[in-house]
């Protein structure tokens, strides 16, 4: 486990600097200056940096591309505190722009959306069995008894986050974060902007996680969403798992790959040919869903499961986690 504080300057824990876009979450964006943006559909840049900006800048459009820029309401999530014991992937480099090539099942995406970036092939291979190990060759989880886990596997069920999991976020979150009822559950309050989770840097090479999300914030998506993300931890690729408003959704940074209704079981696992997503309603029997690539570096690891509002909720929403593992090839 390793866990860092963020590099605040001057230990102000009213700012927030960046210096890759990681560090600001799935919709964000680090900019020139250091600082985090988020959309903003009023702004002529289409982004407006976060209130956490230093500079005079927080809640300020970015400059578009012909110069201007403007201030007004708006803003990112409320500042990641100095106090945070969160990992601070300050190592890694600029994001770079990479192409995608998602390989998806047609049959468990229809009404999907695609990119530009993304190049979509229907495959016809899907799982018959039960929720085994993932088979590269096909893309979907092979048949037979459940595959011991070598790692780390909660159920959420002794009413206290496991030390394996540091936390994510805001040290003291004002949005309701807790361990109760056999689950790992937010409650997001309203007219606030806040991320909190847990996460985990990988001491041993990425296998697979599974999760099963049994709750799903009823809210668009940048009022409250239920994230997961499988990233390298000093590299540039990341990928983004997101729950909301009754949908699934999946990123490579912050292009948006794939959008189906919401599935509680899901399953990330490495391949040969990237990582492979499947999907379940049971968690009995996982279907092959898609197949991102390029993958990610399995003995660069991290992966993070935190809840967040870009925008203020006007009503309160929940979300809930009762199984999240994390396993070695």
């Amino acid at each position: 486990m390793v866990a860092l504080l963020w590099a605040l300057p001057g230990c102000n824990s009213l700012t927030f600097a960046c210096s890759d876009d990681m560090q600001c979450g799935a919709e964000g964006t680090c900019e020139a200056k250091g600082w985090c943006s988020f959309p903003d559909i009023e702004c002529a840049s289409g982004r407006r940096y976060a209130d956490a900006s230093g500079e005079g800048l927080g809640g300020a459009c970015v400059e578009d591309p012909g110069g201007s820029s403007s201030s007004g309401p708006g803003g990112g999530p409320t500042p990641l505190g100095s106090t945070s014991d969160v990992d601070d992937p300050s190592t890694s480099g600029s994001s770079s722009s990479t192409t995608s090539t998602v390989t998806t099942d047609p049959i468990t995406t229809a009404g999907s959306t695609g990119t530009t970036t993304s190049t979509a092939t229907s495959v016809a291979e899907s799982s018959t069995g039960g929720p085994g190990s993932t088979d590269a060759s096909t893309g979907g989880s092979t048949g037979g008894s459940v595959q011991p886990c070598v790692g780390i596997s909660d159920d959420f069920d002794d009413g206290m986050v496991d030390p394996d999991w540091a936390s994510f976020g805001n040290s003291n979150p004002v949005h309701g974060f807790d361990e109760a009822e056999s689950a790992l559950q937010w409650e997001f309050s309203t007219g606030v902007v806040e991320i909190v989770g847990v996460q985990h840097v990988l001491d041993m090479p990425f296998g697979r996680t599974r999760i099963h999300v049994t709750d799903v914030p009823a809210a668009p998506m940048s009022a409250a969403q239920l994230v997961l993300g499988v990233h390298e931890h000093s590299g540039d690729q990341r990928y983004f798992f997101l729950w909301f408003n009754g949908m699934f959704e999946v990123r490579d940074g912050s292009e948006t790959l794939d959008s189906i209704p919401a599935v509680e079981w899901v399953e990330i696992a490495d391949s040969p040919q990237g990582l492979v997503v499947s999907v379940s309603d049971s968690g009995d029997l996982f279907a092959h869903h898609m197949t991102l690539s390029p993958g990610i570096d399995v003995d660069d690891a991290w992966v993070v499961l935190y809840g967040q509002t870009w925008t203020p909720a006007s009503e309160t929403a929940t979300a809930a986690v009762d199984f999240l593992e994390i396993c070695e090839p």
